[in-house]
């Protein structure tokens, strides 16, 4: 039973993860659009 859970909790934390990491490059290309707006 633990190791079910334990399964669980570790899918969890990885779309978790996974979830944040698409934010995070999504937010970078953001970013680096506006810079490029700026700088032109």
């Amino acid at each position: 039973m633990a190791a079910a859970e334990n399964e669980a909790a570790s899918l969890c934390y990885y779309s978790r993860a996974k979830t944040s990491f698409i934010v995070n490059s999504l937010s970078d290309q953001r970013y680096t659009h506006s810079k490029s707006d700026y700088i032109e």
